[in-house]
Order: C-alpha cells, then sequence, then structure tokens
C-alpha cells in the first residue's frame, strides 16, 4: 500500500523541483562528456513515478527499466554496449541495465554497487550532483571495457524525462 501511495503522489511537480532544465542539461553535458573516452552509449532516464496499471500488475523499478531499456532503444548500438541509468523517483530507486555487449566484462554486483551508492549520494549531495557523480562512474567503467574508437553518438545524450 504504501508503495502504491507513493507513486501515486508523486508526479511532474515534484520531478521539477528536484531537476531544473538548467539541471538536466547539466546531466545531459556529463553524459556527452563521459562518453569521450568510451564508444559505449549511455541514457539517462528519469521517471517521476509508475502508472497505476504496473503498480497493480506488481511491476518493479528493475522490470520498469528493463521496459525502458527497449523503449528507448538503448540496446540498438553497434557494439551491442548501450547502458540505460533508470531512476524511479517516487522509490528513490535507480538501476542500471547494460546492453550484451558487457555480459562477462562488467558484474551485476558492479552496477548494483553504484546505483546504491547514486541513492545514498541523492540524499547527501543532492539530485543532481548524484546524477553527474553516476554518469561519470558509469563512463569510466565503460571506458574501461570499451575505450574509444573515435566517437560515434548512436544515442541522443539528452535526459529523458518520462511522466
Amino acid at each position: 500500500m504504501r508503495r502504491l501511495v507513493k507513486n501515486l503522489t508523486t508526479g511532474r511537480w515534484h520531478l521539477g523541483r528536484l531537476l531544473t532544465s538548467a539541471g538536466a542539461k547539466t546531466i545531459t553535458e556529463a553524459v556527452s562528456a563521459a562518453e569521450q573516452t568510451t564508444s559505449a552509449q549511455i541514457k539517462v532516464v528519469i521517471e517521476a513515478a509508475l502508472d497505476l496499471g504496473p503498480l497493480l500488475r506488481g511491476q518493479m523499478a528493475r522490470e520498469r527499466a528493463l521496459e525502458v531499456f527497449g523503449v528507448e532503444r538503448v540496446w540498438d548500438t553497434a557494439a551491442n554496449n548501450g547502458i540505460l541509468l533508470y531512476i524511479l523517483v517516487a522509490e528513490r530507486d535507480a538501476e542500471i541495465i547494460s546492453d550484451r555487449g558487457f555480459n562477462n566484462l562488467v558484474s551485476a554486483h558492479e552496477w548494483d554497487e553504484l546505483c546504491g551508492l547514486l541513492t545514498r549520494e541523492i540524499r547527501s549531495n543532492g539530485f543532481v550532483p548524484a546524477v553527474i557523480s553516476a554518469v561519470e562512474r558509469i563512463g569510466a567503467i565503460a571506458t574501461r571495457v570499451f575505450p574509444s574508437t573515435g566517437h560515434s553518438n548512436e544515442l541522443s545524450d539528452e535526459v529523458r524525462i518520462r511522466r
């Protein structure tokens, strides 16, 4: 019940308090900078809350992130090296979904640790600085696995705000 109330009472107005247009632009710039040293593609999607239907079906943030990974076509890169950073504001949850090019090269545990760090940093440092820090860390991991071979921007670096 608590989860339902959180999602139904969190809207764009709440997200607007956390993320101004200037903050979104700063995160977009961080994505562009992080991609300069890697051939991987980073996509940041921030969603205020889940809709009622998915909530009633029991959809969790991880499942929603997998859905968004497909909808945003993060999988659609030549080297199968797209990375989604998904943040669900209502539940104070973050998920990282990486394409199959990262399989056996970056562990789920490493991505999970980064998500945990992000959610803790949001509380202590603020939303935008924490997201920028997470993007920088994702970029460092991506660079380790997929160093740049000349930057080709296959996915938009712009932060995507949903609902």
